[in-house]
């Protein structure tokens, strides 16, 4: 396995974006010029997390 690059912060948000306009993981992943595996890893990955502001979670 050659392993992976993170996607930026920037690609995060973009990311962020296109999953709100409900786009699809593939359609995204060819929007970020990135592999769909990557997407829904990232995805999968954040899916429980909250906004990020801290105290903003479940209790």
């Amino acid at each position: 396995m050659s392993g992976y690059s993170h996607l930026t912060v920037e690609e995060r948000d973009r990311l962020a974006d296109l999953r709100a306009d409900g786009l699809s993981l593939r359609v995204i992943a060819k929007a970020l010029g990135r592999a769909a595996s990557t997407i829904s890893r990232e995805v999968r990955r954040n899916a429980l997390e909250s906004t990020g502001a801290p105290g903003s979670g479940p209790s």
